[in-house]
């Protein structure tokens, strides 16, 4: 009785794993789509298991936290910075470089051309004429 119910579960283990060998190679033939599909379960039950278990969750809920908060200091640098520095190169360094080139730079260059050349070329012509 014994050796019969060996005899029948080995067949049943052989057959077992025939049916594999034939879906693993009928998985190959239609693009690996059953390996793929009883891949995907495997890990969706492996990942529930671990769920229950609590091994994942608060792996996970600290990442999402992390991402957040990533995203969070990156919109934030991104919008102050921004912000910041378009304000500075919009206002400041236009009105720094408006200022010194309109008052500075032309009273001097006035004051240079004006003033110094004439009274340069004024003694020179002077002195020729």
């Amino acid at each position: 009785m014994d050796s019969e119910s060996d005899d029948f579960s080995t067949f049943l283990k052989k057959l077992r794993r025939y049916y594999r060998e034939v879906d693993s190679e009928s998985s190959d033939e239609n693009e690996g789509r059953v390996t793929s599909r009883v891949r995907l379960k495997r890990e969706h039950r492996r990942h529930r298991r671990k769920e229950k278990l609590g091994i994942n969750r608060e792996r996970n809920r600290s990442d999402v936290r992390r991402r957040r908060r990533r995203r969070n200091l990156n919109r934030y640098l991104k919008e102050y910075l921004n912000g910041y520095l378009n304000e500075y190169l919009n206002g400041y360094i236009n009105r720094d470089l408006n200022g010194y080139l309109n008052g500075y730079l032309n009273r001097d260059l006035n004051g240079y051309l004006n003033g110094y050349l004439n009274r340069d070329l004024n003694g020179y012509l002077n002195r020729l004429g």
